[in-house]
């Protein structure tokens, strides 16, 4: 070859070699396959109900749960894993928390699905001592393991927090009173202690308490005919039949234990909540079964419980108590008469999500019912779009955040009612009384016929003020000898939460005020209207010969006094300190036990009322069983 041919087969070569040595660089070797590793979503911290922007309050001293949204990249695949939370304080301190359980993670599931699942979350219970008064902190997910494989590389945990703080919320009184009859078949029918434990649980999974101060009354009879107890015709109205009377028998019993008897202060907070239970019985007319009802912003409420089961003694109670704490049935927008699944008239057209579910349609806010092990409920999320406002009629039944919100600081919620126990820790001083004379009124009143009755009326030593006021008034009006009014008092009328079978709207009043000592009657006005009248004797009644005439019967005299006809109510003690009230608004002077209470009890007192005045009560002592 020539030597000016290889001087170019060389060259030529070599812009070859360059020329794949450039091209090389134009396409890289493949990367190494990526890492496994996992994104954290979000850290939801929560309660009852909650969104990812932390908007409802958390209740200090409540159970509270983190609840962390992981996803795996492809490289790691379907894992289980669990993890390690840290918290720290406003103080730099911190604290470790583990995962209560793993979790099995899946590519490709959305963030909905994790949080519609409390199975799909890690989640990390909340130490006690970081749920306190004014408690705040930021969570940070520290590590992420997976089973058998060590820690996992997690992407943007160090980035992602959250941060919560705690409010205080006073606790919550409540007393359950069992109401008794006796059905067609002479079996005596009261509600057992399964549907008050039922009841007590969902109310402390489910409201924004961190306390629920829970009693359980005797056992009442009811002086009410079962075809008027259970009875929802459109001629029962005026509240004098079903919940309307089971509702003004239990705020006698109220006044009576709130409020003492003249001879010495009665037992129970003034802040108390009463509810009474009617246990459904099916040889009972109607089926035996109570529809409840609740005075909205009262204290008083009741409704039905099942014969088995968990039927109406958790959810339905908590409807009801909800009524007490202002809230009405959950409505669309311009509804008049109907709320969501039916719910009668006491409508609530601002309620802000689609068909009374507890979040709007993006699902944005989520439950969680925390469970409770020993009645065999379970760690729950709530779905919110499938899930509904306890305040409806649509089942299953939880709680908005709407109606969590307002049944804590609504006009007439947990706060309004009891500001003293939004100290620290949800603390709360002791009822404060006003001692002076006082008569405490019951009353019911048909506000749309403007028609009613004094249901009850005694006076007492003591008073508690009101702590807020309802739209409608009534008014107590006392007059002298001469038909003077010398005192007037406007009073709070409380509209059921239904209106009765007649398409009328009831009212309630239980109220307390001064007693001017020259008072000869006592009117009651609404709407301008006299709607009773009670004539005020100033001879008390009195009840003697207090005697049994056979086993469990006991019968008594009264001293007539002027007014209406007598009334009587019974207590009974086993140690003579403490008082059960057993039976009120007995027509006739007698009583009978039943072998339960002769059992329990050793000494029983009868009171007489006139309509005003109480007698001094007449005590007998029970034989030893």
């Amino acid at each position: 070859m020539p030597q000016g041919c290889a001087s170019i087969c060389s060259t030529i070569n070599q812009l070859e070699s360059e020329l794949q040595a450039e091209l090389q660089k134009c396409n890289p070797a493949p990367p190494p396959p990526p890492k496994a590793s996992v994104t954290l979503a979000a850290i939801e911290v929560t309660q009852v109900i909650q969104d990812l922007n932390q908007s409802v309050p958390l209740i200090a001293g409540k159970q509270t749960w983190a609840r962390v949204y992981l996803s795996p990249n492809a490289a790691l695949g379907a894992v289980t894993v669990t993890g390690t939370l840290q918290i720290q304080d406003s103080s730099f301190k911190f604290t470790t928390v583990q995962s209560n359980a793993p979790v099995a993670l899946t590519p490709g599931t959305t963030l909905k699905q994790k949080r519609d699942s409390w199975a799909a979350s890690l989640n990390f219970l909340i130490p006690a001592n970081l749920t306190s008064s004014n408690s705040a902190y930021t969570l940070t997910l520290a590590t992420v393991s997976a089973q058998g494989a060590g820690n996992v590389p997690c992407i943007n945990c160090a980035a992602t927090t959250q941060s919560v703080t705690y409010v205080n919320a006073p606790p919550m009184r409540l007393r359950i009173v069992p109401i008794q009859y006796t059905d067609p078949n002479n079996n005596i029918i009261t509600p057992v202690t399964a549907n008050f434990t039922l009841l007590t649980s969902w109310l402390g999974r489910a409201y924004p308490i961190n306390q629920l101060i829970s009693s359980v009354a005797a056992p009442v009879p009811t002086t009410i005919p079962l075809a008027t107890l259970f009875n929802t015709a459109s001629g029962c109205g005026g509240g004098t039949c079903g919940c309307g009377a089971t509702n003004t028998l239990l705020s006698v019993i109220r006044v009576i234990e709130v409020f003492g008897l003249g001879f010495g202060p009665g037992p129970i907070d003034p802040r108390t909540h009463y509810y009474g239970m009617v246990l459904t019985d099916p040889n009972a007319p109607n089926g035996g079964f109570l529809r409840g009802c609740t005075p909205i912003g009262g204290y008083v409420s009741s409704g039905p419980v099942g014969l088995t089961g968990q039927a109406n003694g958790d959810w339905y109670g908590g409807h009801e108590l909800g009524h007490s704490y202002g809230r009405l049935h959950p409505a669309a927008a311009g509804a008049t008469t109907t709320g969501f699944c039916g719910a009668g008239p006491g409508l609530d057209t601002s309620y802000p999500y689609p068909n009374g579910e507890i979040s709007d349609s993006q699902d944005d806010f989520i439950g969680l019912d925390v469970g409770d092990p020993t009645i065999g409920a379970p760690v729950a999320a709530r779905d919110g779009v499938t899930d509904f406002d306890v305040m409806t009629y649509c089942p299953p039944y939880w709680i908005s955040d709407y109606t969590y919100k307002a049944i804590l600081n609504g006009p007439s919620g947990l706060v309004a009612q009891d500001p003293s126990g939004n100290g620290p820790g949800g603390s709360t001083s002791p009822p404060q009384f006003t001692s002076g004379s006082f008569v405490s009124v019951v009353a019911t009143i048909n506000m749309t016929k403007k028609s009613g009755k004094i249901e009850f009326a005694q006076t007492v030593g003591r008073a508690y003020p009101v702590r807020f006021a309802t739209p409608n008034k009534a008014s107590l009006r006392f007059l002298d000898a001469t038909g003077k009014s010398i005192a007037e008092y406007a009073v709070n009328v409380n509209a059921q939460s239904d209106v009765d079978a007649a398409g009328d709207t009831i009212g309630s009043i239980e109220a307390t005020v001064p007693y001017p000592s020259n008072a000869a009657k006592l009117d009651l006005y609404f709407a301008e209207t006299l709607i009773d009248e009670r004539t005020i004797s100033k001879t008390k009644p009195a009840v003697r010969n207090l005697k049994t005439t056979g086993p469990g019967v006991l019968v008594w005299e009264t001293t007539p006094a002027a007014g209406p006809s007598l009334t009587y109510f019974a207590q009974a003690s086993a140690d003579g300190k403490n008082w059960d009230v057993i039976a009120v608004n007995l027509d006739k002077p007698e009583l009978r036990l039943s072998a339960q209470q002769l059992r329990q009890y050793r000494q029983v007192r009868i009171v007489a009322n006139d309509g005003f005045n109480n007698s001094a009560p007449a005590v007998i002592k029970l034989p030893a069983p």
